[in-house]
C-alpha cells in the first residue's frame, strides 16, 4: 500500500508537491447567509462580522462603508435585542437578476450576487450575498 501524499502546512505557499495554493471557492450563498442569519439571532458580533464585507447596506437604508462602523451597528442592535430563537419557515434563494434586489444589497451591489430570504411567520429577512460575504439586508 502507497501512503498518501500529506501536504505540509502552508509553507511557501504551496500545497501538495510543487503545486500552488488553490484559492478557496465562496461558499454556498445559502450557507453563508445562514452563518450570518445564526448570528444575529444569537446576538454574536463576531461571528455575524465574520461573514460581512463592506460595503454594506444596512436594513436597506444606510450604506456604511467601513468594518469599525458595522461592527458598532451589531454591537448597537444586538446589546437591545439580545439572542433570540428564530427558526426559519422557509428559506429561499433569489438570483442575482431578480426583481427588487437592490433593496437588500444597495445600488453598489445589484446584481453581483443572490439574495438569501429567511420567511419567519409570513415576514422575511433577505440577505444579500456577494463572493461568499453578506454585504446587505432588509427586514422590511
Amino acid at each position: 500500500m502507497v501512503a498518501a501524499f500529506q501536504p505540509k502546512t502552508a509553507e511557501a505557499g504551496r500545497v501538495g508537491p510543487g503545486g500552488p495554493s488553490p484559492t478557496p471557492a465562496p461558499a454556498e450563498p445559502k450557507v453563508v447567509a445562514q452563518e450570518w442569519f445564526d448570528a444575529v439571532a444569537a446576538g454574536d458580533v463576531d461571528d455575524a462580522m465574520k461573514v460581512s464585507a463592506v460595503p454594506f447596506l444596512w436594513d436597506g437604508k444606510k450604506m456604511v462603508s467601513e468594518r469599525d462602523k458595522l461592527r458598532a451597528l451589531y454591537d448597537d442592535v444586538l446589546q437591545r435585542r439580545g439572542s433570540r430563537r428564530l427558526i426559519p419557515e422557509r428559506v429561499e434563494v433569489m438570483p442575482a437578476d431578480a426583481p427588487h434586489t437592490e433593496r437588500y444589497c444597495g445600488k453598489d451591489h445589484a446584481g453581483d450576487g443572490p439574495v438569501v430570504k429567511f420567511w419567519i411567520q409570513k415576514q422575511h429577512v433577505g440577505v444579500c450575498i456577494v463572493r461568499g460575504k453578506v454585504v446587505g439586508f432588509s427586514d422590511s
